[in-house]
């Protein structure tokens, strides 16, 4: 790869748009990894293995594995197939809303 070609790639790197909207936040991406990671909160019957946490599997996943595809031609796109799926942004939202919930009672000191 020449220098120009290795400098274009960087800008495209720093830009994050390898990354679909969803994940280009820090505040979102960590909002998913909580919810792919929550072993109190089952989301969709989808229970993360214990091996890591939802802090170890967002930096593997955001700043190793994404990008190390990135730099090889590859993006991580959503599917536009006709299989039904559950929604991502409500998905994180329910498990947000389930961890606050979680927490109320430390929060109103009823603990």
């Amino acid at each position: 790869m020449t220098p120009k070609e290795e400098s274009v790639l960087q800008q495209h790197l720093d830009t994050g748009e390898y990354l679909p909207k969803e994940l280009r936040d820090f505040h979102d991406q960590k909002d998913l990894f909580k919810a792919i990671g929550d072993r109190d909160v089952r989301v969709h019957n989808f229970l993360p293995p214990e091996i890591i946490n939802w802090c170890q599997g967002q930096v593997y996943t955001i700043d190793h594995f994404l990008y190390f595809m990135a730099i090889h031609g590859y993006e991580l796109r959503k599917v536009k197939g006709k299989v039904p799926r559950y929604d991502l942004q409500e998905t994180i939202e329910s498990n947000r809303k389930a961890r606050l919930e979680a927490l109320r009672p430390i929060i109103e000191g009823k603990v």
